[in-house]
C-alpha cells in the first residue's frame, strides 16, 4: 500500500464531524466502523489539557491519530497570535499522539492581494515550522 508522510495510506475519520459531541463518542464510532485512523481537532474535539486523557483513550481503542487539525486561518483579519498557539498546541498533540502532522487553514481575506496573502500566511506560519520541524512534524496547508 502507498505510503503518505510515513504513513500506511488508511480511511480515516475526521473529528471535525464531531465537534460538540464527546470524544468519546468519535472514538466509539471509529471501533464500530472499524477505523482506527483518526483526525483530531484542537480545540473542537479536545483541549490540550486532556491531552493524557485522549492518549488513554486511544490506546485503549488501539487507535491512531494521522494528523492534528486546527481552524486556524492565519490570513484572516486581526490578531493572529491566538491561532498561532492553536498551531503550537496542535504540533504538541501530534507529537504525542504519534501523527504526523498538524493541519492548517489559509483564510479568505478580501483585503489581501494573492501575492499578499501569500505573504502573509507565509509570515504567520513560518516560526511554527520551525518548532514542528524539531519536533518531527509536517505541517500542511487544507487544499480548499
Amino acid at each position: 500500500m502507498p505510503k503518505l508522510l510515513g504513513i500506511d495510506e488508511h480511511l480515516a475519520i475526521s473529528g471535525t464531524e464531531y465537534p460538540h459531541r464527546p470524544l468519546k463518542e468519535l472514538l466509539d464510532v471509529a471501533i464500530q466502523l472499524e477505523i482506527s485512523n483518526l483526525e483530531l481537532w484542537i480545540p473542537h474535539n479536545f483541549a490540550l489539557k486532556d491531552l493524557t486523557k485522549v492518549e488513554q483513550e486511544m490506546a485503549r481503542r488501539n487507535l491512531s491519530a494521522v494528523v492534528i487539525s486546527t481552524w486556524t486561518q492565519l490570513n484572516l483579519p486581526g490578531d493572529i497570535r491566538p491561532r498561532q498557539d492553536l498551531i503550537r498546541q496542535s504540533i504538541e498533540a501530534a507529537k504525542a499522539l504519534g501523527a504526523p502532522s498538524v493541519n492548517t487553514y489559509f483564510g479568505a481575506n478580501q483585503d489581501r492581494t494573492p501575492e499578499q496573502s501569500v505573504s502573509a500566511y507565509t509570515e504567520a506560519v513560518l516560526p511554527l515550522v520551525e518548532l514542528a520541524e524539531k519536533e518531527g512534524i509536517i505541517i500542511t496547508l487544507e487544499n480548499e
